[in-house]
């Protein structure tokens, strides 16, 4: 974030619309990773209004991709029950059967992080098994 800011700064007063608007887009980006979602809103949103200014559609629309990304993510995990794209997956794996092993190769990732994973959601939904996650679950993302 620091070496994206300092590009910035040598940027503004140079007439290079283009790189600006990438560079801006990239800070943004890594704003929205590390959910600072205040700046990255900022940050996007002037690298969408200078890629409209400069007339740079393709990065526009990246810019505007990636500030709709900035906004779902809360909205995504509320209809999810408050879990995140990571912790959705995995429990949802969980919920059809599927081993702590079985879940990490379905998933790429290590056994040890599925066991983490599910270790913060029996603590943040204050269950403490499997199967009360599974029904707890199936409960928040079944249509009433």
């Amino acid at each position: 974030m620091a070496l994206l800011r300092v590009a910035l700064e040598r940027l503004r007063p140079l007439e290079l619309p283009v790189d600006l608007v990438r560079t801006l887009t990239a800070l943004g980006t890594v704003e929205r990773r590390s959910r600072h979602r205040a700046a990255a809103r900022e940050v996007l949103g002037e690298a969408l209004r200078r890629a409209e200014e400069a007339g740079a559609v393709p990065l526009a629309e990246q810019a505007r991709a990636e500030l709709a990304r900035v906004d779902a993510v809360p909205a995504a995990a509320a209809e999810r029950g408050g879990l995140t794209p990571a912790e959705a997956r995995v429990a949802e794996l969980v919920r059809g059967g599927a081993t702590n092993r079985e879940v990490a190769a379905q998933l790429f990732i290590s056994v040890k992080t599925v066991e983490g994973t599910l270790s913060r959601l029996y603590r943040r939904f204050g269950v403490r098994s499997r199967t009360e996650l599974a029904h707890l679950i199936t409960s928040t993302t079944t249509p009433r």
